[in-house]
């Protein structure tokens, strides 16, 4: 008897297709057996919170979903399909929440992201584990020595980056600020003078990559004042003649 009960719940749950229920020789399900497109439909409302699928743009599905209201804007899922990947959103997914790709693109609120992580809001990072952690690291290992690690801008239009520059392949990068996306070719060579370069020896270059005082600037300097005190420790400083100070 609980056997035939069984079978006229999983017909009932599977509304359309067939149904198929093994049950071990206690009487529990051991297994359920269905075609491919089925769905278990909320009863208040007659609409699915499971179903599996298949649909033009995302191919074979699987869903789950629930909400209230009777809205799909107040319905919230988990969707994992062969064409679009993993999708977490609401209002029948066509706001997303998190995204998983099919390349492994990870996405929190773009339903297409373009990186392995990209994320189309603001970002808090708090709570460090310790005192002395990185908040923020970004490490490029070994790969990659003469490309810009952060990069400010719109889209594709990198207005400004900084970043690590292994200058000719050296082995002990300085760090740069520029507004060229492309500062050396593949072998670490200058094709872009960076506006800012402070050298791993603490030398700070303006309009130069090869800063050989403590501040080097190719370039006028238009300033106010400029104060000379010799009781700074370090070398004497020796204007041209004639130089208005």
């Amino acid at each position: 008897m609980q056997k035939y009960i069984i079978h006229a719940i999983a017909l009932l749950l599977f509304g359309y297709g067939h149904a198929q229920v093994s049950t071990s020789p206690s009487g529990q399900v051991s297994n359920i057996t269905t075609d491919f497109s089925f769905s278990v439909n909320d009863g208040n409302y007659n609409r699915p919170m499971l179903r599996s699928g298949w649909l033009s743009g995302i191919g074979d599905y699987f869903y789950i979903k629930h909400g209230g209201a009777n809205t799909e804007s107040y319905t919230y899922g988990l969707r994992i399909s062969d064409g679009i990947g993993f999708d977490f959103g609401k209002d029948d997914f066509t706001t997303t929440f998190l995204k998983i790709k099919t390349d492994g693109n990870i996405g929190i609120g773009t339903t297409d992201p373009a990186s392995k992580l990209e994320v189309q809001s603001e970002v808090l990072i708090n709570n460090p584990s310790a005192r002395g952690s990185s908040i923020l690291k970004l490490d490029r290992g070994s790969e990659g020595k003469d490309m810009a690690i952060i990069s400010f801008g719109q889209a594709n239009q990198y207005l400004w980056n900084a970043g690590l520059l292994y200058n000719g392949g050296s082995n002990s990068p300085d760090f740069y600020i520029s507004q060229n996306n492309t500062i050396t070719d593949g072998s670490g060579a200058i094709q872009h003078i960076p506006e800012l370069t402070i050298r791993t020896t603490g030398e700070v270059g303006i309009g130069t990559k090869s800063p050989d005082s403590k501040l080097t600037v190719k370039g006028n300097i238009h300033a106010e004042e400029v104060k000379v005190d010799l009781s700074v420790p370090g070398p004497d400083y020796v204007f041209k003649e004639g130089y208005n100070l």
